[in-house]
């Protein structure tokens, strides 16, 4: 019958052929274990490897560019050094990159906490402390008008009633800052809201105004006999 006999740092011995030092390595248990076996009363010549400990990296720090408009770009850093970085989103997802940066567009993004582990010499560090991102935005800017329009007719542009935002309204012959312009006798083309929100965040939106001409009546002549009866049988030249 064969027997194991390992013997390794800090006095650790096994008799199991594979046997687990710890579950959790420490850096004292780094050094030469050795290991023999013994057949039928023979023993063999000792063997030996050396495991080389590295130590978990350091819990990484994590920085984000929040809070920040709908639409902007994201900025996850951090100062921590690596071989390779794991952005991990609010929805657990993860994002590998070989830089200590990640940026993106935060369009169709949510709000929500953002984490970063690290690896380096194959070995991950804990996850970093979580960062909140801050999605700000405009809301509906719900932008119309009373188009299309006759001839002198007073165009009227709205938009939705936003608290604390201020409005721009610009287009042909009009430079407006009220949320609800009237523009008597009003151009064709095309008016462009901006809006600006009490949060910093900015959002455009646009109508375009046809004006219909009046009819033409020059050219068009009616003779008209003003002692004429108009009956089934008189007409109207």
């Amino acid at each position: 019958a064969q027997r194991y006999e390992w013997s390794g740092p800090l006095g650790f011995t096994s008799a199991d052929q594979a046997p687990l030092v710890s579950a959790s390595a420490t850096q004292d248990m780094e050094g030469w274990y050795y290991f023999r076996i013994n057949n039928n009363g023979c023993w063999s010549s000792r063997d030996s490897l050396f495991a080389d400990i590295i130590s978990q990296p350091n819990q990484p720090t994590l920085d984000l560019n929040s809070p920040i408009c709908e639409g902007e770009n994201l900025f996850l850093t951090t100062s921590s050094q690596a071989d390779s970085f794991f952005w991990v989103f609010p929805d657990n997802s993860q994002y590998a990159t070989n830089e200590p940066i990640l940026s993106f567009s935060t369009d169709g993004l949510s709000s929500g906490v953002f984490r970063l582990q690290v690896q380096i010499n194959g070995c991950l560090s804990e996850l970093s402390e979580g960062k909140q991102l801050q999605i700000n935005s405009v809301g509906e800017l719900n932008t119309s008008a009373n188009a299309p329009l006759c001839e002198e007719d007073t165009l009227q542009l709205t938009a939705a009633e936003l608290p604390g935002a201020t409005y721009s309204w610009t287009g042909p012959g009009i430079n407006s800052n009220m949320r609800s312009p009237e523009v008597p006798n009003p151009l064709p083309g095309v008016y462009i809201l901006n809006v600006t929100a009490e949060n910093g965040c900015t959002k455009s939106d646009s109508v375009r105004v046809l004006i219909e001409l009046d009819p033409d009546l020059q050219g068009i002549d009616v003779n008209l006999d003003p002692q004429q009866c108009l009956t089934g049988r008189d007409s109207l030249i």
